[in-house]
């Protein structure tokens, strides 16, 4: 199925488009910086926290595809990324 968009709808996606890719850089920060101190200081908490930023990075990769990809065959796809979210959980 494909689907008009209109301008406003368009603006909606580049800004969730960008907020992904924003929400990946912040969170592969923290989970480096994390998994790093925790390693440091033997605190399996502050891992864990860190381990847990990477899993919210594969989370942010559907949520970016879903945004950058969004308009054509859009059941599809959306039917898509579940199943992706679905495995990695």
């Amino acid at each position: 199925m494909n689907y008009q968009t209109n301008s406003k709808t368009d603006k909606l996606y580049k800004t969730a488009f960008a907020l992904a890719l924003f929400s990946i850089g912040y969170n592969i920060a923290e989970g480096l910086i994390s998994t790093y101190l925790g390693f440091e200081d033997e605190s399996l908490a502050l891992f864990g926290f860190g381990s847990d930023s990477f899993i919210k990075v594969i989370s942010g990769f559907g949520i970016t595809y879903f945004a950058f990809k969004e308009g054509k065959e859009c059941f599809e796809r959306s039917r898509t990324m579940h199943i992706a979210v679905v495995i990695n959980f």
